[in-house]
């Protein structure tokens, strides 16, 4: 799924915007993403976040596996809930507190 589709198929969630002050739709309590393209993940966790500005509606959760993905740490930031692999925290052990350089 594009960041584009998430957000025309999320957009109807918020009341606001459909215009239905009681919209008795689907309530999501936990949006959890895998974490694979890591642009469209920051894309869609930053568009639910604009779209629902309102804190505890739900939490996000993301999960991050390869530390090689560009982004993927700003989308870990935007989620109430990180889930890391094993290597993603063997890696960041090195980074900081061994001080190894990944080429």
């Amino acid at each position: 799924m594009t960041a584009s589709d998430f957000k025309t198929n999320t957009h109807r969630w918020n009341p606001a915007v459909n215009g239905d002050a009681a919209y008795g739709g689907p309530r999501a309590r936990w949006i959890h993403f895998e974490g694979r393209n890591a642009a469209t993940t920051t894309d869609c966790i930053s568009h639910l976040r604009n779209l629902h500005s309102t804190e505890g509606d739900f939490k996000i959760s993301v999960e991050c596996e390869n530390p090689e993905r560009e982004r993927m740490m700003e989308a870990a930031q935007l989620a109430d809930v990180v889930f890391f692999s094993q290597l993603w925290a063997t890696v960041s052990y090195l980074l900081v507190y061994e001080g190894v350089r990944i080429c």
